[in-house]
């Protein structure tokens, strides 16, 4: 099954830009994107650098993934809602890393079934 998910907003704040990792932990694997990039807002309002064109930018972040499950991988039967049996749940989480080693990290809202 694959899944694109769309992760609106993060920023640092204008003195710990630019944010320096990206991490996805997907519930059976992990995924790093050492980066340097600039705020993701809703809007840029050029008031400071981190709401300028030059520290900011409006589209939202994408990344895919393929999961995969059967019996005894990653998510079997963890984390599945009432009555969800025989199948892998996951819920992703997202962490967001300045230059200055602060982290922020977001749960992704509600539960990935995935059936053999």
């Amino acid at each position: 099954m694959f899944l694109n998910l769309s992760y609106s907003f993060s920023w640092a704040n204008d003195n710990q830009m630019p944010i320096r990792e990206i991490k996805i932990d997907w519930g059976d694997t992990i995924d790093e994107y050492p980066t340097w990039v600039k705020n993701r807002k809703s809007a840029c309002s050029g008031s400071t650098f981190g709401d300028s064109t030059e520290g900011c930018r409006t589209d939202s972040w994408n990344f895919v993934y393929d999961f995969h499950c059967s019996t005894g991988t990653p998510g079997w039967n963890s984390e599945c809602p009432n009555g969800v049996n025989n199948a892998c749940c996951f819920k992703p989480t997202i962490s967001i890393t300045d230059n200055w080693g602060k982290q922020a990290t977001g749960s992704f809202n509600g539960v990935i079934v995935v059936y053999p």
